[in-house]
């Protein structure tokens, strides 16, 4: 089981995790990374995912980077589902054809993965399950959370927000996940942090929704890993 941060800002390097030990990698002066990502840069991230198990929690940063979920999903060898919570389907084709962002991570991978991700959940801001595909008790499930799902008093992130509570998410996800093996965790949606500046608060109210989602979802995939 890997923990991993991708620190594409910097931000993290201001915030505390815990209880699961972390392996940080440094990608604040890597290109072609913001909002989209060049064929250079995904190639990268690629190899470096492919160093480690998708067993794990992955921290990706803010919304910007939200598209590294579709470079862990390329990961998954076996027939798998995917669960994602998010105030924007990312679903969407980008500005600029043929260019992958992270508003079209979810198009790009339903594409790219047809032959394994046989169906997709989007959990929306509203607390709507949007389902593409048949769900299966037998597949494994692959979670990511944008935490822009999330009211903006429970999480300030750097793009506009649904309206959930944490406690009502983590029952929305308990409800699709119905006992199924969770293989694997990311977590993005951090608050907006740019030339190493944040509000101080912002950064504290993160911290702490990302530790309590980093625990919960520790214990639950160390106990799919070892049950």
């Amino acid at each position: 089981m890997y923990n991993i941060i991708f620190n594409f800002t910097g931000l993290y390097e201001e915030m505390n995790f815990g209880p699961a030990d972390f392996i940080t990698h440094d990608l604040k002066g890597m290109r072609g990374t913001e909002l989209y990502i060049d064929e250079e840069a995904e190639e990268k991230l690629l190899c470096l995912i492919g160093e480690y198990s998708i067993n794990g929690i992955h921290l990706l940063d803010n919304g910007n980077y939200h598209y590294v979920t579709r470079l862990f999903l390329h990961h998954i060898n076996e027939d798998f589902d995917l669960i994602y919570c998010d105030n924007h389907s990312d679903d969407q084709a980008p500005a600029f054809e043929g260019i992958k962002s992270c508003g079209s991570w979810v198009m790009d991978a339903r594409k790219e993965l047809a032959h394994r991700m046989k169906s997709t959940c989007w959990i929306n801001g509203k607390g709507e399950a949007v389902i593409y595909g048949v769900p299966s008790k037998d597949r494994p499930v692959y979670l990511s959370i944008d935490k822009d799902v999330l009211d903006k008093t429970v999480a300030p992130t750097n793009w506009d927000q649904g309206e959930l509570k944490l406690d009502s998410l983590l029952e929305l996800i308990e409800r699709l996940l119905d006992g199924r093996t969770l293989i694997g965790v990311d977590i993005c949606g951090e608050c907006l942090y740019e030339n190493g500046r944040a509000s101080s608060e912002d950064i504290m109210t993160n911290e702490k929704v990302d530790n309590y989602l980093i625990k919960y979802f520790f214990q639950k995939i160390k106990a799919e890993n070892h049950g």
